[in-house]
């Protein structure tokens, strides 16, 4: 039975809602719908976690009744790369050269201008300043590994007060010194 909040009939009172009761009918339809959405979500967490739960306990059955005497319970967990969870793979490259790609011909941008474009066309949200600070060591490094392999160059190198610039390769670059 769907709630139509607009319309409600009170005792002594015309068909129309009073705003203040419209209001708070609203708030309790759409706190009640998100409510039964998450309790949705949750019953599929605790299966998904009563289906790992299994899956560990029989495959640690499996390991300990192995000839090679190993504890299952003496295996470390592996790790997850946390740092890079924000991106898929490849999209940092891919955006930062689409940034640099589509500024006018010779014309460069700094790290920064290029780790806010990439923040901005990736869709990505940085809530803490730890992943501020990834985030933006990653662009770093990418803008270098892309400089090392010849798809940028590096205009003005960074130093304490500056950040590094970089842009795309135009017509006549030299990538390596020539030592003749």
């Amino acid at each position: 039975m769907k709630f139509d909040y607009r319309v409600v009939k009170l005792p002594c009172m015309s068909t129309r809602t009073p705003p203040s009761i419209a209001w708070l009918a609203r708030k309790y339809c759409f706190a009640k719908s998100e409510l039964a959405d998450l309790e949705k979500e949750l019953a599929a967490i605790l299966t998904r976690r009563d289906s790992l739960q299994s899956d560990v306990e029989s495959l640690a059955r499996v390991i300990n009744i192995h000839e090679v005497p190993i504890e299952a319970s003496e295996l470390a967990l592996s790790r997850k790369n946390t740092s890079q969870k924000k991106l898929k793979y490849g999209t940092l490259t891919k955006t930062i050269l689409n940034y640099l790609h589509n500024l006018p011909s010779r014309q460069d941008a700094s790290i920064s201008e290029i780790f806010y474009a990439v923040i901005r066309s990736a869709d990505v949200e940085v809530f803490s300043e730890l992943e501020y600070l990834k985030l933006r060591k990653s662009v770093s490094h990418q803008l270098r590994n892309l400089c090392r392999q010849g798809r940028i160059i590096r205009t003005e190198k960074g130093t304490g007060k500056y950040t590094s610039r970089y842009r795309t390769l135009a017509h006549g670059d030299q990538l390596q010194w020539d030592f003749l």
